[in-house]
Protein backbone atom coordinates (compact mmCIF):
# COMPACT_ATOMS: atom_id res chain seq x y z
CA UNK A 1 0.00 0.00 0.00
CA UNK A 2 2.68 2.19 0.69
CA UNK A 3 4.13 2.29 -3.11
CA UNK A 4 0.88 1.62 -4.85
CA UNK A 5 1.33 5.58 -6.32
CA UNK A 6 4.74 5.31 -7.05
CA UNK A 7 3.84 2.30 -8.35
CA UNK A 8 1.56 3.94 -10.61
CA UNK A 9 3.37 6.83 -11.38
CA UNK A 10 6.24 4.37 -13.08
CA UNK A 11 3.92 2.11 -15.26
CA UNK A 12 1.65 5.32 -16.56
CA UNK A 13 5.47 7.03 -17.48
CA UNK A 14 6.70 3.85 -18.78
CA UNK A 15 9.77 3.65 -16.49
CA UNK A 16 8.44 -0.26 -15.37
CA UNK A 17 7.92 -2.92 -18.41
CA UNK A 18 6.04 -4.88 -15.78
CA UNK A 19 3.85 -4.52 -12.35
CA UNK A 20 7.17 -6.49 -10.45
CA UNK A 21 9.99 -3.98 -12.02
CA UNK A 22 7.26 -1.34 -10.76
CA UNK A 23 7.15 -2.68 -7.19
CA UNK A 24 11.33 -3.35 -6.97
CA UNK A 25 11.74 0.19 -7.85
CA UNK A 26 9.29 2.00 -5.67
CA UNK A 27 10.40 -0.31 -2.70
CA UNK A 28 13.92 0.66 -3.21
CA UNK A 29 13.03 4.41 -3.91
CA UNK A 30 11.23 4.62 -0.65
CA UNK A 31 13.67 4.77 2.17
CA UNK A 32 10.75 3.37 4.93
CA UNK A 33 9.65 0.39 2.70
CA UNK A 34 13.58 -0.23 2.06
CA UNK A 35 14.08 -0.53 5.81
CA UNK A 36 11.57 -2.67 6.40
CA UNK A 37 12.07 -5.17 3.69
CA UNK A 38 15.78 -5.09 4.14
CA UNK A 39 14.76 -6.39 7.81
CA UNK A 40 12.62 -8.74 6.36
CA UNK A 41 15.33 -9.77 4.65
CA UNK A 42 17.76 -9.93 7.23
CA UNK A 43 15.41 -11.93 9.72
CA UNK A 44 14.45 -14.39 7.38
CA UNK A 45 17.97 -15.28 6.64
CA UNK A 46 19.29 -15.23 10.25
CA UNK A 47 16.11 -17.52 11.03
CA UNK A 48 17.28 -20.28 7.88
CA UNK A 49 20.72 -20.06 9.56
CA UNK A 50 19.61 -20.74 12.79
CA UNK A 51 17.13 -24.04 11.36
CA UNK A 52 20.15 -25.33 9.39
CA UNK A 53 22.98 -25.17 12.46
CA UNK A 54 20.04 -26.78 14.97
CA UNK A 55 19.47 -28.99 12.03
CA UNK A 56 23.12 -29.89 11.73
CA UNK A 57 23.65 -30.31 15.57
CA UNK A 58 20.60 -32.74 15.51
CA UNK A 59 22.40 -34.84 12.70
CA UNK A 60 25.41 -34.91 14.97
CA UNK A 61 24.02 -36.01 17.61
CA UNK A 62 22.58 -38.43 15.77
CA UNK A 63 25.57 -39.95 14.33
CA UNK A 64 27.12 -40.05 18.22
CA UNK A 65 24.22 -41.63 18.79
CA UNK A 66 24.47 -44.44 16.58
CA UNK A 67 28.07 -44.68 16.71
CA UNK A 68 27.72 -45.29 20.79
CA UNK A 69 30.19 -42.40 21.04
CA UNK A 70 29.60 -40.32 24.62
CA UNK A 71 27.81 -37.44 24.50
CA UNK A 72 30.11 -34.43 23.90
CA UNK A 73 30.59 -32.14 26.95
CA UNK A 74 30.78 -28.70 27.84
CA UNK A 75 33.51 -30.35 30.52
CA UNK A 76 30.96 -29.92 32.90
CA UNK A 77 30.53 -32.61 35.33
CA UNK A 78 27.57 -35.12 35.02
CA UNK A 79 27.76 -36.07 31.12
CA UNK A 80 29.32 -39.28 31.88
CA UNK A 81 28.94 -39.24 35.71
CA UNK A 82 25.87 -41.50 35.47
CA UNK A 83 27.61 -43.90 33.96
CA UNK A 84 28.47 -47.42 35.09
CA UNK A 85 32.44 -48.05 34.70
CA UNK A 86 31.37 -50.88 32.53
CA UNK A 87 29.71 -48.10 30.23
CA UNK A 88 32.50 -45.55 30.70
CA UNK A 89 35.19 -48.24 29.39
CA UNK A 90 32.62 -49.32 26.43
CA UNK A 91 32.50 -45.52 25.29
CA UNK A 92 36.34 -44.68 25.27
CA UNK A 93 36.92 -47.81 23.82
CA UNK A 94 34.01 -46.78 21.16
CA UNK A 95 35.31 -43.31 20.73
CA UNK A 96 38.77 -44.99 19.68
CA UNK A 97 37.24 -46.97 16.85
Amino acid sequence: EAVRVHMGALMQQGLAKDMEDAYQQAIWANPQVREKVLAEQTAAADAKRLAEAKAKAEAGRKVQAVRGAPPVSNGVQGASGNRSIRQEIEAAIAALS
